[in-house]
């Protein structure tokens, strides 16, 4: 049986996530039952649920709210009206979890000989940012770095547009010089996705310990992180643009990494 608490509009948890006030505290709000479903799930330490009766009913669905009952502080349950007045998604699925999702603490990383990192600088779009996530997950990439922070791997629209995979891949928000000095430390290779005194991205090698950086939709890569590099990298262009979107262009190259480092692997 759930312990829980029936709320109305008027209570403090119903007017701090219409608010957006546990995303800027860190949280993580998620209303999307694939994504708390996932095994990504495993990792978070679940603070708050919220549940409609209304909208929770297929008994699959029941038995798996009873799960995230017994592992949260507390539980709530709302009317539907308050409840859609809280949800992200327009088809909400009736369950909304506040998380907390512990930070990649980058002074015990263990780094493989092979480990293969993602630094994004000054990420703006959502979208993107969750892009780079997912594409960062089915590579498998080890940890994500990001700098000159806009938005947050916490924003609801990451969350969504990742598919969850910001609860999956460690990582943390570090300024540029605290990311640099953990990359050269660790002696990682540093690509940066960058035109100038560039080469083609399928000309870099990618072997051993990698760090790929993609930068601003607006801005590039800030100098501090173009100084760092060891490489810097490009995708050839044969139209009228000038660039890709971040997210694709991440995603390319994130993939003709992890080519070259299976081909590497092979020939052993």
């Amino acid at each position: 049986m759930r312990n829980e608490i029936a709320i109305s509009s008027s209570h403090e948890f119903v007017k701090s996530i219409r608010r957006g006030v546990y995303t800027k505290q860190g949280y993580y709000v998620i209303d999307d039952l694939g994504i708390l479903m996932q095994k990504c799930m495993e990792r978070v330490g679940i603070e708050y649920v919220c549940y409609c009766p209304e909208l929770v009913t297929e008994p699959k669905t029941i038995t798996f709210l009873d799960k995230l009952c017994s592992m949260a502080e507390r539980v709530y349950s709302a009317s539907k009206k308050v409840f859609l007045s809280m949800a992200e998604k327009d088809n909400a699925q009736g369950i909304i979890v506040v998380a907390k999702c512990e930070p990649l603490d980058i002074k015990n990383f263990k780094a493989k000989h092979d480990s293969l990192i993602l630094v994004c600088d000054g990420i703006e779009i959502a979208g993107n940012m969750g892009t780079l996530f997912r594409s960062a997950d089915a590579v498998g990439c080890d940890a994500i770095l990001c700098t000159n922070v806009v938005t947050k791997p916490n924003n609801p629209k990451v969350i969504h547009s990742s598919r969850g995979m910001v609860l999956k891949i460690p990582h943390t928000i570090l300024a540029p010089k605290d990311a640099v000095e953990f990359l050269k430390d660790n002696e990682y290779k540093i690509y940066t996705c960058e035109t100038l005194d560039g080469i083609s991205y399928d000309e870099a090698e990618y072997g051993g310990r990698v760090a790929i950086i993609v930068g601003s939709e607006r801005y590039g890569i800030t100098k501090e992180l173009i100084d760092s590099s060891d490489q810097n990298i490009y995708i050839p262009m044969v139209g009228d643009m000038t660039s890709l979107n971040v997210g694709v262009a991440g995603s390319i190259i994130l993939y003709e990494a992890l080519s070259k480092r299976q081909q590497k692997s092979t020939h052993k």
